[in-house]
């Protein structure tokens, strides 16, 4: 169970073009140690075949996990968006 606190104020820092991101998507935490595994190797730039070959898993794990962590960060499909970029600046931004 989950206590709900009163947020922290932040120290004020230098706003990017990216922080709309970081408002609308939750922690990463939810993800599977597999799907932060495929996360970090999307983030790299890494197609599904790249990522499946380097894992020693089959592509179709890849797509479930990229699905599964699609959902999970809240990337609903959207035709203005393209959601590897978003989960990848996500990932990079939480790994600073």
């Amino acid at each position: 169970m989950r206590l709900l606190l009163q947020p922290q104020p932040q120290p004020q820092t230098e706003r990017t073009e990216f922080d709309w991101i970081d408002a609308r998507v939750p922690d990463l935490a939810a993800l599977s140690v597999g799907e932060t595994t495929v996360l970090r190797a999307l983030a790299t730039g890494s197609s599904n075949t790249a990522i499946a070959t380097a894992l020693c898993v089959s592509e179709r794990t890849v797509e479930s996990h990229v699905r599964s962590i699609f959902v999970k960060l809240g990337l609903l499909q959207c035709a203005d968006e393209n959601r590897r970029v978003i989960a990848a600046v996500v990932w990079t931004r939480s790994a600073a």
